[in-house]
This record gives structure tokens, sequence and C-alpha cells, in this order.
């Protein structure tokens, strides 16, 4: 062979190859074949399956029966219009998907009530996000979760459940119930959970905090308890083994007594929201561990919109400026008076008692 045809044909190998030992990229089926599926190439993420147009379990089963060249995608996105119940779109078979595999799932407003707890058992080891918010979800194979062993978070935000029981996953980091209610949460809930970092427990018709429920979370980030019916945090709820808490959200609750020791863990630097709640007093003999957790000057307080008093039973407060800074300037008594500006040789004059 001559020397310009060797040079042409490598030209032409690279050019269709991609280069010198480069492998075929993954493409989607034929589109009739996935019919009312849509598949494309999220350059460089890779292939996405949208199946926002089926309407039912068996049309979309029959589209994951089409020759794939690849079974293997990044994404699933089945997105509909929660108001419209026209769509029937009722439950997820273990066959649903076929072979296919993905690594992230974005299933939004469907009709859906119960999936199989094999469904995306393909998946098993490349799972990592699921996403099932605003479906009507009663039922999910939390059992599951020990089988996925990259799934780092779990979407289950506003659908039909009623209970979390013990969660199994060495790997999870973010779970999002908000919206199920009303929600039991066992005991037991996040033991086997160690990686947790932020749960997401919002309007979740939360009564009463049980005890020891994050002790195991050495992890834990973000607690969000906002928008439920608690009226008292009794010792020891909201309790981890690190210094690693940087949000706890408890507001718009009707919160009326933090007890002494009921939240451990907060990182120096925490955002502790309180507001909206009923509280009237600071005693020192169960708010003091709290402030001395945080420190200036990203430590942060809200206690906005609670009938706060401010007489001489928060001197120990007001006279130390450590403690007085760590309220945002959104706190205020129930006179209108921020906590911040209180002035405190007005407390060393009237407060003697106290000091």
């Amino acid at each position: 062979m001559k020397m310009e045809s060797v040079v042409v044909a490598l030209l032409v190998g690279l050019v269709m190859g991609g280069g010198v030992g480069a492998v075929a990229k993954s493409s989607c089926p034929l589109p009739a074949d996935i019919l009312p599926c849509l598949c494309f190439d999220d350059d460089p993420l890779g292939l996405v399956m949208d199946c926002s147009g089926v309407q039912n379990e068996p049309e979309l089963a029959k589209s994951f029966t089409a020759n794939f060249p690849t079974p293997d995608f990044y994404e699933l996105r089945i997105i509909h219009d929660p108001m419209n119940l026209n769509q029937s779109l009722h439950f997820l078979k273990k066959s649903t998907f076929g072979e296919a595999t993905f690594q992230r799932v974005n299933i939004t407003g469907t009709q859906i009530i119960t999936i199989d707890g094999y469904a995306f058992d393909k998946s098993k080891l490349t799972l990592t996000v699921l996403s099932l918010d605003w479906n009507k979800i009663e039922q999910f194979s939390f059992g599951s979760l020990a089988r996925y062993t990259s799934l780092i978070a779990l979407h289950l935000a506003h659908n039909n459940l009623r209970h979390i029981p013990q969660l199994v996953s060495p790997v999870l980091k973010f779970l999002d119930v908000t919206g199920n209610r009303p929600l039991v949460i066992e005991q037991e809930a996040f033991a086997e959970t160690p990686l947790l970092e932020q749960i997401i427990l919002s309007h979740t018709s939360q009564e009463k905090l049980e005890r020891g429920l994050f002790t195991a979370l050495g992890q834990m980030d973000v607690l969000d308890f906002s928008d439920n019916n608690l009226k008292e945090v009794q010792g020891g709820v909201i309790v981890t083994p690190n210094a690693s808490m940087t949000v706890i959200n408890l507001s718009n609750n009707e919160i009326t007594m933090v007890h002494h020791d009921a939240i451990v863990g907060l990182a120096s630097n925490a955002l502790l929201s309180l507001a909206k709640n009923e509280i009237t007093q600071l005693q020192q003999l169960h708010w003091q561990h709290i402030f001395d957790q945080l420190k200036l000057p990203y430590g942060l307080i809200d206690l906005s919109e609670n009938p706060l008093l401010c007489g001489c039973e928060i001197a120990w407060i007001v006279l130390n400026d450590d403690y007085r800074n760590l309220f945002t300037d959104t706190t205020k008594c129930v006179n209108g008076e921020m906590v911040i500006f209180l002035d405190p040789l007005m407390y060393t004059t009237l407060c003697r008692p106290f000091v």
C-alpha cells in the first residue's frame, strides 16, 4: 500500500472513530420505537430518556422493550402536571423499565400510588439521585435502600406516605419527606444511615420528637422541622455525636419551651431558627448551653415573631455581649424592641438580684 493511502485511511479512522483507540459513543434507540418517550444526549452527562408523554404503565413499559444500543442512561424523566387527573400512570412494576439503568430518576407530578420494590433494581449500582416529589405514593419500599450502593439523595416530598421505618443505607446523605402528613417516624429510623447530612421533615404534622433520633449521625448538617405542630423541644431530642449541625429550622411551630440539652451538636457557625413560635422566656438553665455552642460572627439565633419577655430574667443574655449579639436583628421583644439593642447599663442598674 502506498504511503498516501495509509495516511488517508488513518485520517478517515480518526474522523469516524474520534481518535486512535476511541470508544464509540452511546446512542439512542430509534425514535419511533420508544414513542411517546424521547431520547437525547445531554452531553457530557449522557443519555436522557424523557417519558413525560406517557399516559399509563403499559405504554411506559412498551417503550422500554425497544432495541436499545445501550441500556445505560444518565437520567429518566417523567414530569406530569399534578393537577391533571386524567393521567393514569398509577404504578410501576418490577418489569416496567426492562434492562435499562439510570444514574438519576426524576418522576414528578404523576398519579403514581405504588412502586414495586424492584422497579429500579437494574440501577441498584448506578442510581445516585431518586426524586419522586409531588406524586401520590402511599407506600415506598424503604427496605430496598440497602441494595442501592450509590444512592446519596432520596426525594419523596409531597406524597401520601404515613410511616418512616428504620432505614438502612451506608451511603445516603439527603432525605426529603416534606409534606407527607401525618408522618410517623420510628425512633430507630436513622440508626443505620451513618452518612446522612440533611433531613427535611417540614410540614409532616410532627407533634413530638423522640429522644435519640439523631445520635448515630456524626455528619449531620441540616435538619428542618419547620411548619409542624411541636409544642416543646424536650431534652436529648436533637443530639448528634459531633458539632456538625449548621442549620436547624424549627420555625413556624407552636413551641413554648426548649429544655436543657434539647439541642446538642451545633457547629459554632450554625443558624438556629425558632422563628414564629410561642416562646416567651429564655431561662438560663435551659438555654445557656445552646448559646455556648455558637460563636460570633457567624453563629445566629432567630427568635423573630415570638412573644419574648425582656425583663430581668434575660439579664444573663443582655449583659453578655457575645450572647446578645448572637440574635438576628429581626428578633424582638414583645414590645417591639430589638434584643441586640437592649441597654446593658439599664439591666445592670435595674436587675441587681439577677446579675
